[in-house]
Protein backbone atom coordinates (compact mmCIF):
# COMPACT_ATOMS: atom_id res chain seq x y z
CA UNK A 1 0.00 0.00 0.00
CA UNK A 2 1.42 3.40 -0.98
CA UNK A 3 1.02 6.50 1.18
CA UNK A 4 -1.03 9.22 -0.49
CA UNK A 5 -0.95 12.93 0.20
CA UNK A 6 -4.06 14.26 1.96
CA UNK A 7 -5.84 17.01 0.04
CA UNK A 8 -9.10 18.73 0.84
CA UNK A 9 -11.01 18.87 -2.45
CA UNK A 10 -13.43 21.69 -1.64
CA UNK A 11 -10.95 24.18 -0.12
CA UNK A 12 -8.59 26.25 -2.27
CA UNK A 13 -5.84 28.18 -0.52
CA UNK A 14 -3.07 30.41 -1.78
CA UNK A 15 0.36 30.21 -0.17
CA UNK A 16 1.68 33.69 0.55
CA UNK A 17 5.19 32.73 1.72
CA UNK A 18 7.36 29.92 3.06
CA UNK A 19 10.02 30.28 5.76
CA UNK A 20 12.82 27.78 6.31
CA UNK A 21 14.83 27.64 9.49
CA UNK A 22 16.38 25.53 12.19
CA UNK A 23 14.84 24.60 15.48
CA UNK A 24 16.74 25.39 18.64
CA UNK A 25 18.19 22.45 20.62
CA UNK A 26 15.53 22.99 23.30
CA UNK A 27 12.69 22.89 20.74
CA UNK A 28 14.11 19.65 19.32
CA UNK A 29 14.21 18.07 22.78
CA UNK A 30 10.62 19.15 23.51
CA UNK A 31 9.29 17.66 20.26
CA UNK A 32 11.27 14.42 20.53
CA UNK A 33 9.68 11.25 21.85
CA UNK A 34 12.90 9.71 23.19
CA UNK A 35 16.53 10.51 23.82
CA UNK A 36 18.76 8.02 22.04
CA UNK A 37 21.49 6.93 24.47
CA UNK A 38 22.38 3.41 23.35
CA UNK A 39 25.08 2.88 20.74
CA UNK A 40 23.94 -0.70 20.05
CA UNK A 41 21.24 -1.40 17.49
CA UNK A 42 19.92 -4.76 18.75
CA UNK A 43 19.77 -6.64 22.03
CA UNK A 44 22.46 -9.28 22.46
CA UNK A 45 20.04 -12.14 23.15
CA UNK A 46 18.83 -14.62 20.52
CA UNK A 47 15.81 -12.66 19.23
CA UNK A 48 17.85 -9.57 18.15
CA UNK A 49 15.07 -7.09 19.01
CA UNK A 50 15.80 -3.37 18.54
CA UNK A 51 17.28 -1.99 21.74
CA UNK A 52 15.28 0.46 23.87
CA UNK A 53 16.66 4.00 23.60
CA UNK A 54 18.63 2.98 20.51
CA UNK A 55 18.36 4.37 16.99
CA UNK A 56 15.99 1.54 15.97
CA UNK A 57 13.66 1.92 18.98
CA UNK A 58 10.07 1.18 17.88
CA UNK A 59 8.82 4.31 19.67
CA UNK A 60 10.26 6.35 16.77
CA UNK A 61 8.25 4.36 14.23
CA UNK A 62 8.21 0.84 12.92
CA UNK A 63 10.18 -0.74 10.10
CA UNK A 64 8.31 -4.05 10.13
CA UNK A 65 5.07 -4.77 8.27
CA UNK A 66 3.55 -6.89 11.04
CA UNK A 67 4.47 -4.69 14.02
CA UNK A 68 2.71 -1.41 14.93
CA UNK A 69 4.47 1.76 16.05
CA UNK A 70 4.77 1.86 19.84
CA UNK A 71 3.98 5.61 19.97
CA UNK A 72 0.90 6.00 17.76
CA UNK A 73 -0.12 2.36 17.23
CA UNK A 74 -0.27 2.74 13.43
CA UNK A 75 1.22 0.27 10.96
CA UNK A 76 4.18 0.75 8.62
CA UNK A 77 2.11 2.34 5.83
CA UNK A 78 0.33 4.86 8.10
CA UNK A 79 2.97 5.93 10.67
CA UNK A 80 5.09 8.86 9.53
CA UNK A 81 7.71 8.37 12.24
CA UNK A 82 8.55 10.20 15.45
CA UNK A 83 11.56 12.24 16.55
CA UNK A 84 14.39 11.16 18.75
CA UNK A 85 17.52 13.10 19.63
CA UNK A 86 21.14 12.47 20.55
CA UNK A 87 23.15 14.80 22.78
CA UNK A 88 26.72 14.92 21.46
CA UNK A 89 29.65 15.75 23.72
CA UNK A 90 31.50 17.58 20.95
CA UNK A 91 30.41 19.26 17.70
CA UNK A 92 30.51 17.05 14.63
CA UNK A 93 30.17 17.71 10.92
CA UNK A 94 28.04 15.80 8.43
CA UNK A 95 30.55 14.50 5.91
CA UNK A 96 28.06 15.02 3.06
CA UNK A 97 27.91 18.77 3.72
CA UNK A 98 31.58 19.29 4.63
CA UNK A 99 32.66 20.65 1.24
CA UNK A 100 29.69 23.06 1.08
CA UNK A 101 30.40 24.37 4.60
CA UNK A 102 34.08 24.94 3.74
CA UNK A 103 33.01 26.82 0.59
CA UNK A 104 30.59 29.04 2.54
CA UNK A 105 33.23 29.80 5.14
CA UNK A 106 35.77 30.70 2.45
CA UNK A 107 33.28 33.07 0.77
CA UNK A 108 32.53 34.64 4.16
CA UNK A 109 36.25 35.21 4.79
CA UNK A 110 36.52 37.08 1.46
CA UNK A 111 33.49 39.28 2.17
CA UNK A 112 34.12 40.20 5.80
CA UNK A 113 37.19 41.92 7.20
CA UNK A 114 38.11 40.56 10.61
CA UNK A 115 39.85 42.81 13.11
CA UNK A 116 41.90 41.41 15.94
Amino acid sequence: MVKEQFRETDVAKKISHICFGMKSPEEMRQQAHIQVVSKNLYSQDNNHAPLLYGVLDHRMGTSEKDRPCETCGKNLADCLGHYGYIDLELPCFHVGYFRAVIGILQVGADVFVFKA
